[in-house]
């Protein structure tokens, strides 16, 4: 996803042309991060508040459009990075008026002792966003059965009848579609 003539992936120049006050770049590079805050959204807020996970990451998207001037990263990663942290105190901000929330330790993105580095965490930001937005490219049956089968870790006898399909239906589409998921990110089998 690099650009050749300059070196740069696509969120690096998106960055760019926002700092260089083009808000439409901005509305794209946050667009492009939406179905990774959105499961950022989902992890914290799960089972209690289910339905709020679009309007947090709305909220959240709406804040760093605003406050775009304090952000100093300089990478796609570390705005991904800055941007995630913003919907996350969004969410934590929606489950403390809900009511108790889990400890923070427990919280998705947290530095754990011994855990990966800052920048490692900024790189694997970007990749499980890439991931993602790739997902969102791919049919809904694909994208059903790659939530069931990879996200929620249902067994395929489980998935295919969730989806009301026979095992072998349900084991062969969940092949295609993990088939066509590396080749929208880029990976050949």
């Amino acid at each position: 996803m690099s650009d050749p003539a300059d070196g740069r992936s696509e969120g690096e120049r998106l960055l760019a042309a926002a700092r260089a006050g083009e808000s439409e770049a901005l509305g794209r590079l946050t667009e492009r991060y939406r179905p990774y805050l959105m499961a950022v959204a989902a992890r914290l807020l799960g089972a209690r508040l289910p339905g709020d996970c679009s309007s947090v990451v709305q909220e959240g998207v709406v804040a760093a459009v605003q406050g775009f001037g304090e952000f100093r990263g300089r990478t796609g990663a570390e705005f991904l990075g800055w941007l995630a942290r913003i919907v996350r105190n969004e969410a934590l901000t929606r489950l403390r008026r809900a009511g108790p929330i889990r400890p923070l330790s427990a919280v998705p993105g947290e530095v754990q002792a011994g855990g990966p580095t800052p920048g490692e965490q900024a790189s694997r930001r970007e990749e499980v966003a890439r991931v993602m937005a790739a997902l969102e490219r791919l049919s809904p049956d694909y994208r059903e059965v790659i939530a069931l089968r990879n996200l929620q870790g249902l067994s395929l006898v489980e998935v295919a009848e969730r989806m009301g399909r026979s095992h072998a239906a349900a084991r062969q589409l969940w092949c295609r579609a993990v088939r066509r998921l590396r080749e929208e990110c880029g990976d050949r089998p």
